[in-house]
């Protein structure tokens, strides 16, 4: 994404910048990245919090923060649940 601001300053001259945007869209519990939610990211989301590393290993790029489910911007055992709930109503 490009996008360009123009700006007024006090002094009355105008400026303008441009600037580039990378837009990542995730989706809550995908896990695996794959762009849906399904069975197939109960392993990743179990491998994301019993094993950090091996999870960025196997999914790079993948942000586990997609199972952050109680938005506490921590993935921790308090997800569990909601996550299984999500996977299986969604």
């Amino acid at each position: 994404i490009i996008a360009t601001l123009a700006v007024t300053a006090q002094n009355g001259v105008d400026e303008t910048a441009n600037y580039q945007f990378t837009a990542i869209f995730e989706k809550k519990a995908d896990m695996n990245c794959d762009g849906k939610v399904n069975g197939l990211d109960v392993k990743a989301f179990v491998e994301a919090l019993l094993d950090p590393g091996a999870y960025s290993t196997n999914y790079a790029g993948c942000n586990p923060l997609n199972g952050d489910m109680d938005n506490n911007v921590v993935l921790n055992f308090d997800d569990a649940g909601l996550f299984a709930d999500h996977v299986v109503n969604n």
